[in-house]
């Protein structure tokens, strides 16, 4: 549920965008829903790269490399090109 929240920012879920907790989350979703997390997670990510930022920032390059381990951009050339841009 937490993994679908950050993805589709339910606004009736206090999500933290931040790297740190947006990995711990997905951490836990590639166990329980292996079939749709590299979606979810490419969403929340990116939806954290574009929220207000809370302080300092230390696993945004880890959250990039999460991004390309899934494959999804390798199949999207829109995606492939904004996560290299970011």
């Amino acid at each position: 549920e937490t993994a679908f929240s950050y993805a589709y920012n339910n606004p009736l879920s206090e999500c933290n965008y931040t790297s740190s907790h947006v990995l711990s989350v997905f951490g836990t979703a590639q166990k329980l829903i292996p079939q749709y997390s590299s979606g979810l997670l490419t969403a929340s990510v990116l939806r954290t790269m574009f929220a207000p930022a809370v302080g300092q920032e230390y696993y945004l390059e880890e959250l990039m490399l999460a991004v390309e381990e899934t494959g999804l951009t390798e199949k999207s050339f829109v995606l492939k090109a904004l996560t290299a841009s970011l």
